[in-house]
């Protein structure tokens, strides 16, 4: 399917109106509960696909405030939105989180937009930084986000400036996480009959795992625009054997429109997406028994091990 001109500028125009939309209402009616409405990811980048990505958001409650008359108003707000564009027939959008995903695993993406949102209470985004294992997208969301509204307590976030392989493992987001979620792929695909969501998780697991590795090199060194993830991982990964299927899935990412109803196409990619991080995963835990992780969060500093010598020799000066 090929999506002309003016549905492209159409779309653009709707995806600037739902998030004018949300923040408005928010800044509004729960104004006094929140500390802050944030963007991130591909809209806040402008590196937005139309038919493959969502808007990306994050609302931040205070702390010793109801949360639960601000959720209530909340989902009040979304589903305002949600009626404004369906009643005036434009386009349909979603509000959606982890645990309601599979309500819209048979959204038209060509024409639908999905609304990623995000709440989190100020305490909780103290706590995600505190952790050992960090969850590796708030390295992503840090130098991706635009604040809409209130002040951006992620700014201030104290994250590691080098993550190790145990991290780049083990952390939410982490390769096992997108492994998981991979696998668990198939069994959205018997639910729904919709090659989408094969091509959709594979091009981003296969993508977020090739993004998260390049933190091993630094913050200084981290990529969020899809091209320069795809450069830098070749260029850094030069010895890994599977390292093509990081352009092929950006590739795919570019062209979703077009490619996401062959049936083969997609699958052979699962397959392949599959195979890659099973690859990749071994390919690291071959080093991580010589890196070590403090346990302390006050003390940042990681020793560098054989991984660390070998694979910053290989990497572009």
């Amino acid at each position: 399917m090929v999506i002309q001109l003016d549905e492209v500028n159409h779309l653009r125009q709707v995806i600037s109106n739902v998030v004018n939309d949300l923040t408005s209402k928010c800044s509004s009616d729960i104004s006094t509960n929140i500390t802050s409405v944030i963007l991130f990811g591909s809209v806040a980048r402008n590196d937005y696909v139309i038919g493959w990505s969502d808007i990306d958001l994050i609302l931040i409650l205070k702390r010793e405030r109801n949360n639960f008359s601000s959720i209530k108003k909340l989902k009040q707000i979304c589903d305002e939105i949600i009626t404004n564009y369906r009643d005036n027939n434009t386009v349909k959008v979603y509000f959606f989180t982890k645990s309601i995903c599979e309500k819209v695993l048979n959204r038209n993406y060509s024409t639908d937009i999905g609304v990623h949102l995000l709440v989190y209470t100020e305490t909780e985004v103290d706590n995600l930084s505190r952790q050992d294992f960090p969850p590796l997208f708030l390295y992503a969301i840090q130098k991706d986000m635009k604040t809409l509204f209130g002040s951006n307590i992620l700014k201030s976030l104290d994250l590691p400036s080098q993550i190790t392989p145990q991290i780049l493992l083990n952390s939410d987001m982490g390769l096992y996480d997108l492994r998981v979620r991979l696998r668990n792929t198939m069994l959205d695909y018997q639910l729904v009959d919709n090659p989408a969501i094969f091509g959709r998780d594979s091009i981003y697991c296969v993508l977020s795992a090739a993004r998260n590795s390049l933190l091993l090199l630094g913050k200084d060194k981290f990529e969020t625009h899809k091209d320069k993830i795809v450069d830098s991982f070749i260029n850094f990964f030069s010895e890994f054997k599977g390292k093509k299927v990081v352009r092929e899935a950006y590739e795919l990412r570019v062209n979703f429109m077009q490619l996401n109803q062959n049936i083969n196409y997609i699958e052979n990619f699962y397959r392949k997406s599959l195979l890659f991080l099973d690859e990749f995963i071994g390919f690291i835990e071959k080093y991580t028994r010589t890196c070590t992780i403090s346990s302390s969060h006050q003390n940042r500093e990681r020793k560098r091990g054989p991984f660390y010598e070998t694979m910053l020799s290989n990497s572009p000066r």
